[in-house]
Order: structure tokens, then sequence, then C-alpha cells
């Protein structure tokens, strides 16, 4: 979906997948992985890893609702599947429509998921002007 961005705290783009592929390579299957024509070797592994996971059930949750997805549907999202995690710590979701960020910061004592906390709007409409 092109008008949409999904981000995770994972490493994503060909440098990080690069450091994947060298690590999981050797250690998974003794491959020497040095060049980036040489990750599609690895895919199979990369895909196993949390990473890979997450940016893949975005991707297909995005594609199941095209176009219909709001703050209350990204929010749900984000609480759900294998990106929900019982120590995230910051999540956040942005309505370029209206010029609001939604943040959730994680609680302590006891400790609470980001998620699982009320979600703050932040209006950034002085910053579009």
């Amino acid at each position: 979906m092109p008008d949409c961005v999904r981000r995770t705290n994972h490493p994503i783009g060909m440098e990080q997948l690069l450091r994947l592929a060298k690590k999981y390579g050797k250690e998974e299957l003794g491959l020497e992985i040095t060049e980036p024509d040489q990750i599609t070797l690895l895919v199979p592994v990369l895909q196993q890893q949390n990473t890979w996971q997450r940016y893949e059930w975005l991707s297909r949750r995005i594609e199941d609702l095209p176009g219909k997805i709001d703050v209350e549907q990204a929010i749900r999202i984000l609480a759900t599947g294998p990106v929900h995690a019982d120590n995230t710590l910051h999540s956040f979701v942005f309505d370029p429509k209206n010029h609001d960020a939604w943040v959730a910061i994680a609680g302590n004592n006891p400790p609470v998921t980001a998620t699982d906390t009320p979600f703050t709007r932040v209006h950034l409409e002085e910053w579009f002007k």
C-alpha cells in the first residue's frame, strides 16, 4: 500500500539485512555472507526472525484493509499479532489528515506494555504551517 508507512524498532534496509545475514548465515548454515546479492540464500532463515514476521504481519493487515485504517484500527493492529509484545516501551500512530500523533508509553510499577496503556493525542498542526 503506497501511502501507508509502517515501522518497528527492528532493523530494515539492505545494510541491516546484510548484518543479519552475516550473523545468521554463519550461525545457522555455516555460510559466509559478504555481499547484498547473497542475502537471497538466507531468506528462509531471515523469515523466521521476529523482524521479518512483524513487517510481514503489518503489511498483510494493511493490505486487508485498504483505505479503511483509522487511528482506532491502527492502534488495534499494534496491540495484536506479532507486533504486540509484553515489553513494548512506546507505540506511535500518526494521523496525517488531522496532523495528530497518538502516543502510548509503557507503564511501570506494575509494568504494563505500551499498547495496554492509554494513547495520548498530540496535535501537530503548528508543525505543518
